[in-house]
């Protein structure tokens, strides 16, 4: 089992694994019930925030550009992707059409 660190107390269905905390990426608690899950690519930690709070029905996965958003919706194959326009290395126009 992986090392959880919770991102925040109110945002359970969101924490970070060891792993995750070396690439700067936040994965989603694996919960009995089944919750949509949601690929949010964001750069910007405020917004995963708020997002994550306004999303409180969900299970939320976040990635912090469009290279890394990629290789975790071929991984995860979330319900939805909501992704930000201008990230680093691969903004969200190229993310969706590859």
């Amino acid at each position: 089992m992986t090392e959880q660190t919770w991102l925040n107390e109110k945002e359970e269905n969101i924490f970070l694994t060891e792993n995750a905390a070396q690439n700067n990426s936040i994965e989603t608690s694996k919960t009995k019930d089944d919750k949509p899950l949601i690929l949010l690519v964001e750069d910007n930690e405020d917004v995963v925030a708020y997002i994550a709070f306004c999303l409180p029905g969900y299970r939320l996965a976040v990635a912090k550009d469009g290279m890394e958003g990629f290789e975790l919706a071929a991984e995860l194959i979330p319900d939805l992707i909501i992704s930000d326009v201008m990230m680093p290395r691969m903004d969200g126009f190229k993310l969706l059409k590859k």
